[in-house]
């Protein structure tokens, strides 16, 4: 036989095998029809698993919100504050323009700049003013439950850790609720008292042995409490020709962020534990609210 022509002849079978196996490898050929068969699903499977897991993770961020609406704000209330307050007064803020700043005139005079829409708790004694610190601290003590004062307790809070240990915490001999003070009226109450000290001829009541320790406590106490609270509000600072020492005069008129006052007064006033007018009908609301 002709080399050339068996040269031909294999090389042409060669080219057959060839075109063979590249078909049998192709994604027509049956033995490779079941990998895409195998393949084909994962773009089906991989969008839906996606969609699950987005799913998931909506219901649990759900969750989440659900529980942190649930739970008292950490970041409006302090860990030592009353439990109770957290679930019963929304932690509210708002946005208050302070009043009774200093200015100096231009005979470079000192005066006070008086806001005649809200009560005036300073100055000369009237029956006004006294009416207004009357008003603004009408409650100090309110009525604790048993369960309530528990619970403080359990979450270690002030009434944990009370630093004379032979100390009992007292409860009111006709209703068996517990008495506490919250701290923003005892301020109040010290800062009355001590503005009462500046006019002790017209409050000559409260001149007796007890008065000036109460007035030093008090004093201390307010110092602490604002170094607690610790505002950082910046006070403006302005140019000016009047003041006799110097060119700069502070603009105390300025907006803060406050929490809602009004709303912590009305709820305390729910609880007051001293007001003749009121506090047999708060400890009987209370004592059906326990056995409810």
């Amino acid at each position: 036989m002709d080399t050339t022509t068996r040269s031909s002849s294999e090389s042409s079978q060669n080219s057959e095998q060839g075109l063979l196996n590249s078909y049998e490898k192709s994604e027509g050929h049956p033995r490779y029809a079941t990998r895409k068969i195998r393949r084909a699903p994962w773009g089906v499977i991989l969008p839906w698993s996606l969609c699950v897991v987005l799913l998931v993770a909506i219901v649990v961020q759900a969750r989440i919100i659900r529980i942190r609406s649930a739970t008292p704000s950490t970041s409006f209330w302090g860990t030592r504050e009353l439990e109770i307050v957290k679930r019963e007064v929304a932690p509210n803020k708002k946005v208050v323009r302070f009043t009774g700043g200093l200015r100096y005139n231009s005979s470079k005079q000192l005066y006070r700049e008086i806001d005649r829409t809200v009560p005036d708790y300073t100055g000369k004694p009237t029956e006004e003013i006294t009416a207004a610190w009357h008003d603004l601290i009408t409650t100090t003590d309110i009525f604790l439950t048993k369960a309530e004062i528990e619970e403080i307790i359990a979450n270690g809070g002030t009434f944990a850790n009370l630093p004379h240990k032979d100390d009992v915490l007292y409860t009111d001999p006709f209703v068996g609720l517990y008495q506490a003070v919250p701290t923003v009226f005892h301020d109040l109450h010290c800062l009355d008292k001590v503005r009462r000290g500046i006019y002790l001829d017209y409050y000559s009541e409260d001149d007796t042995e007890i008065f000036w320790p109460h007035i030093e406590h008090c004093l201390d106490t307010i110092r602490q409490s604002i170094m607690c609270h610790a505002d950082m509000t910046p006070i403006p600072e302005a140019y000016t020709d009047f003041k006799p020492s110097g060119h700069l005069e502070p603009i105390f008129q300025i907006e803060h962020t406050c929490r809602d006052f009004e709303a912590i007064q009305k709820w305390a006033k729910g609880r007051d534990a001293l007001d003749e007018k009121v506090w047999r009908k708060n400890a009987e609301r209370l004592k059906l609210d326990t056995k409810n």
